[in-house]
This record gives structure tokens, sequence and C-alpha cells, in this order.
């Protein structure tokens, strides 16, 4: 089985998964959110137990790399990493000669010398052209890479000056606490039309699917646009749906990021979103409407109960469009939930002892 606790990262996406092999838990770390979360969350363990196998950044978006700069700025005693996964300046061409600039992360990761890239012979974390997905083993758990692929990091290359600049000063003007389609019904949205996010740093992310050896299989998307993910899952598996016992929603739920194409071909009926609503206004109700009429009787699990996720709490709202919802506990953010084959449920705060 595979726990996947959303840490409340607010409106950004810090994802801390374990999974049993061999009688021992395995760790992997996938974003760190904003603030500290990440770094109080490894402080929280016992100082011999604060081993990551593999730490992704998806992308060099504020809200999912702020965490791990911190982490890497401030290094907890005992904190150590098998592999980091994170596509710098450096890797977005395919001249692989060396680095032209080191940012923040970049330079950490140099400092701390952990192993980087590793999986992909210290090149790009990308899915090479007219190739199946690369596929990377840890103990007990198999990675598939779906994107990006090099057309995404060629885009993020030619916008990395602008990138940069927003993620020293994340932009202003953008804060929606409140859906503007709050008041409409799900089953309207569910038809109104799609129109794609165009963001070279979200195209950039890296998605990926994580199955373990016993079952139990989970999308990680990031910020990846529709379009993305639908490519490496159709070099996965052609014109099939594609069995996962549970989908992280792209993009915090954004409509822009969530087809009802993308849905469909997914053979899922468990979504989670990971976002407090700050900011953006995620999620966005076109996102939930497409899964709930693309994937009928879908459990929709939430890491924070807010303006944003409060219409799904509704027992009656949910009745009239077949769902099912999931919450932290009663006054409590962020939530783990435990993933086997066909179900999910909610784990508590933190997974057991074996």
């Amino acid at each position: 089985m595979i726990y996947v606790e959303a840490l409340p990262a607010y409106d950004g996406d810090c994802l801390w998964v374990e999974w049993t092999h061999r009688g021992a838990f395995r760790r992997m770390v996938i974003d760190g959110g904003r603030g500290t979360v990440l770094l109080d969350r490894l402080r929280s363990l016992p100082i011999d137990d604060r081993h990551v196998d593999l730490i992704v950044c998806t992308h060099i978006d504020v809200d999912h790399i702020e965490g791990l700069i911190t982490l890497f700025a401030r290094l907890p005693a005992g904190f150590s990493v098998g592999e980091v996964w994170f596509n710098g300046h450096r890797h977005l061409t395919r001249d692989v000669t060396g680095p032209r600039q080191g940012e923040r992360l970049e330079m950490l990761l140099d400092k701390a010398g952990v192993p980087w890239n590793a999986a992909f012979g210290g090149s790009a974390v990308v899915v090479p052209d007219r190739a199946e997905p690369p596929i990377v083993r840890l103990a007990g758990l198999t990675l598939t890479l779906l994107a990006p692929d090099w057309d995404a990091l060629a885009r993020l290359d030619a916008f990395w000056p602008e990138a940069m600049a927003d993620l020293i000063e994340p932009l202003q003007g953008r804060r929606r606490l409140v859906d503007d389609d709050a008041t409409r019904s799900l089953t309207e949205l569910a038809g109104e039309a799609y129109t794609p996010d165009k963001s070279p740093a979200n195209g950039s992310s890296i998605a990926f699917i994580a199955e373990h050896e016993h079952g139990g299989r989970v999308l990680f998307t990031g910020d990846s646009p529709a379009e993305a993910l639908l490519r490496g899952l159709r070099r996965l598996a052609g014109q099939r749906r594609v069995p996962v016992d549970l989908c992280k929603v792209p993009h915090h739920g954004s409509a822009r990021n969530l087809s009802a194409e993308l849905v469909s071909t997914l053979d899922c009926s468990h979504w989670l979103f990971s976002t407090s609503g700050a900011r953006h206004g995620h999620p966005d109700r076109r996102a939930v409407a497409r899964i709930v009429a693309q994937a009928p009787r879908s459990l929709l699990v939430f890491n924070y109960h807010s303006l944003t996720t409060a219409a799904y709490a509704d027992d009656v709202e949910a009745d009239r469009h077949g769902f099912r919802a999931l919450f932290p506990p009663s006054g409590l953010q962020g939530i783990t939930v435990r993933v086997t084959v066909g179900q999910v449920d909610m784990a508590g705060s933190r997974r057991p002892m074996l």
C-alpha cells in the first residue's frame, strides 16, 4: 500500500509519500509548498528517521519550490536523501555540457552534494522523443515518467528570466478567494468549454505514476497541463484507459489543467486536491464538474476546509451530483490517505507503525 499525506502547504503542493517494502517504510517527498511545512514535518521525526529516498521538485513555481529551498538552506540534523529530481536551468536544453546559470535551489543542491537526477544520468528528468515513458525503480515502488518532454523544457528555457522574476516576486493581482462560478451548478459547469494552460513553468512539471510492488497506483501530476499528461498516458497505453487508484489533481484543481478528455482517459475514482484556495481560488468548480461528470461516484479528497472547498462538504450537493468527499478531521489541516488496489481511505494524520 501507499500512504499519501497532502501537507497543509497553503496554496501549494507538498506531498509526503510512504510505502512498505520488506517490513520497513520507505519515503518520497514531492514538492515543498510554501513556508516551513516540509522542514517542520522532517523535524517532527526522530533524528535517526530523517532519510528520504527521493525528493521531487516538479517545477519552479514558488508554491512548489519555496519549501525545498528552505529545507536545503536549513538542513536538519540527521537528514539525508537518496536522490533529488529537479530540472534546473542547466537541464533545459539537450546540451548538457554544464550549467549556464546557477539559481537558488541549484546552488543549494550543489552545495549539499546530494545525488541529483542520478536516475537520468545527471541530465534532465524528461521523456525522450518518440520513446516509451522512462521507468525508475525504487525499493518496492516503480515510477513511470509521463512528463515533461523536450519541447516543454525548451519553452521553459525561453521563459526562464521571467520565471525567475516570478519566483522572487510572485505576480500580484491574481488573488481569487471565491470561485467566480460558485453559484452555478456542477451540471451546468461540466459543459463549459475547456481552455488549456499555456504556462511554460507548469508545462515543465515532472509527472509520473507510482505503483507499489503489491498494488496501488498513484498519478502525481504537479501542475502539468492536461495535454502533457495525455501525451504521456498515450505513450504508455495507446488509446486504452489507464487505471490509477488515486490522482493528485493537476495544478490544485485549475480548470485549465483538467480537461474532460483527461478525466475520461483515466480509470480513476479517487481524486486528491492539494490547496487552501488562497491566491487563485482553487479548486475551480469547472474542474470538479468535469470529474463528477466523467467519473461518476468519485471520492474527492481535500487537504483543507476552506471557502473554495466548503460546497463539497454539503451532503445534499454530493448526493445530487453523485460524489463523495473526504476532508481533514475537524479543526485540522492536511490529510493522509491509504491507497490500495481500487481503494482509498483515511489513514489518520500519520501512517501506523509496522
